[in-house]
């Protein structure tokens, strides 16, 4: 309680010490019916109207504003969002393919007023894809286990990511030159 910790570790503690007395030195912890008990505050999240949020979207600049988008259009989390690829998209059937939490996949309707939007995304990403091959380009990161089953993967548009970096990173271990997604500290600072 000094510490003003979370009722969920404040509980977590207590029973660890009652299961540590009980069970590990079988020694009777004591009356705790006085002992004061942590409660779940009844948090309300604040939640921003729409012109609340229309206004942050025109303050952020490409591509921040399409990842905020795609957030709310979406209902994705940061992560799964920075995630994406150029396959995860099918712009035509206007659907969406999201590598969620536990490896469990879900398809998402896309927003049809960010549709042209994700076009010149996904044409961007061909361009910078296109200089990076020009460069000795090694590809972009995947599973080690796709990777060697399908060696020339990392360097297939497909599997680019739908929001890459800036730069390239270079592997200190094997030199090589490769691409990560946009870092969430960026858009975190963005936002």
């Amino acid at each position: 309680m000094k510490c003003n910790v979370a009722a969920s570790t404040q509980n977590q503690a207590f029973n660890s010490l009652l299961f540590l007395y009980r069970h590990a030195l079988k020694v009777d912890f004591g009356i705790h019916k006085d002992v004061p008990r942590a409660k779940k505050s009844l948090y309300v999240p604040v939640v921003l109207s729409r012109d609340e949020i229309n206004a942050i979207l025109g303050h952020l600049s490409h591509p921040f504003s399409l990842v905020v988008n795609l957030l709310f259009g979406c209902g994705l989390r940061l992560f799964e969002c920075l995630q994406l690829r150029v396959r995860d998209f099918n712009i035509d059937a206007g659907i969406l393919t999201v590598h969620g939490k536990g490896k469990k996949d879900r398809t998402v309707p896309l927003p049809a007023a960010i549709l042209s939007e994700l076009k010149a995304q996904r044409e961007f990403v061909g361009k910078l894809h296109g200089k990076d091959l020009a460069t000795g380009y090694l590809g972009v990161f995947l599973d080690d286990a796709v990777e060697k089953k399908y060696p020339q993967a990392p360097k297939e548009l497909i599997h680019q990511w739908f929001f890459p970096q800036q730069s390239l990173s270079l592997v200190t271990e094997t030199g090589e030159l490769r691409r990560y997604h946009l870092h969430e500290s960026l858009f975190q600072g963005a936002l």
